[in-house]
């Protein structure tokens, strides 16, 4: 085998240090590169990693009648939620919040290890209830304010105005109908926690507010409304009939001034009564025209000349 040269030595060795110095010139340009014209991108794309929001609802949009009595409104209640990773002792916390929110342990331990950065654990607390759970001061566990359907008139109007969830979201009637108006935007709390989920001291804290929902005026009337589901209701018992309807309309406008449908039931509680209550009967059943009818018969009478409206 030959050996090399002096030269050929030195030319190898040159090669290899000129492939050194140009990796090494590359890296420190791609360094550069990244440290001085991405910088900002990578921070924040670093900070939306740790960033974890927590949802804020909007209220929904008030329902009024024609003469702006308030018929749904949103009301402010406690609701209760846990950050998995904040929680020290599941174990010991699930059997500290049972006996108070009528709760098993085990189906608390459950929901307090999950791997969620936040989990409702129950919602629509009373005050006694909240403010026992606040002197707890359990890691982990923490108590916001959310709003919540509330009707004020209990069953009145119940049909037509529908019910909304616990999530805040129209189920039935109007407030199924018009949800898109009636939620308006959710907000967040934006809190900035390390790769374990709890959060960082000092860190970034954001909060994008709630934009509330458009009120909503319908065309009923308080007060023919409450007349007409109670004479509706005496009329169905003593009749002895199973069921009853009344709609009362402007026949000017074709506004519907009252629409009562009997039995009822109270939306603010609804899951106490049969689903068939909710029905609104007064709409999705079929009825024959009956004496309605006859405006059909009179118009194509005088349109075709057979009687005029003098006739007697």
């Amino acid at each position: 085998m030959a050996k090399l040269t002096a030269m050929e030595i030195r030319k190898r060795i040159a090669v290899v240090f000129l492939a050194v110095m140009v990796c090494l010139i590359v890296l420190l340009l791609r360094l550069g590169y990244l440290q001085l014209v991405q910088n900002r991108w990578y921070q924040q794309r670093a900070l939306s990693q740790r960033m974890r929001p927590v949802p804020v609802d909007a209220k929904r949009g008030v329902i009024y009648d024609r003469n702006l009595q308030k018929l749904a409104v949103s009301v402010s209640a406690d609701a209760v939620y846990a950050v998995p990773a904040e929680v020290e002792d599941p174990t010991a916390t699930a059997q500290a919040l049972a006996p108070l929110l009528n709760m098993t342990p085990a189906e608390l331990e459950e929901k307090l290890t999950r791997k969620q950065a936040t989990v409702w654990i129950a919602r629509k607390l009373d005050t006694d209830t909240a403010r026992a759970i606040r002197a707890l001061d359990l890691p982990g566990i923490g108590l916001v304010e959310r709003p919540q359907r509330y009707y004020p008139h209990g069953q009145l109007a119940a049909h037509v105005l529908g019910i909304a969830g616990i999530d805040n979201q129209g189920l039935e009637g109007l407030e199924f109908y018009y949800d898109e108006y009636l939620r308006g935007e959710p907000g967040r709390v934006i809190v900035e926690r390390d790769a374990a989920g709890r959060e960082i001291p000092d860190g970034v804290r954001r909060f994008v507010p709630p934009v509330d929902g458009v009120n909503l005026v319908l065309t009923i009337d308080y007060v023919i409304q409450y007349a007409a589901e109670r004479e509706l209701a005496r009329a169905v018992k003593e009749t002895g009939s199973d069921r009853g309807v009344f709609i009362a309309m402007d026949p000017k406008t074709g506004e519907i001034l009252a629409m009562a449908v009997y039995p009822s039931f109270d939306p603010n509680n609804y899951s106490s009564y049969p689903t068939e209550n909710r029905r609104n009967i007064a709409v999705v059943d079929q009825y024959e025209p009956g004496s309605t009818f006859k405006i059909v018969t009179a118009s194509a009478a005088l349109d075709l000349g057979v009687v005029t409206p003098t006739t007697g």
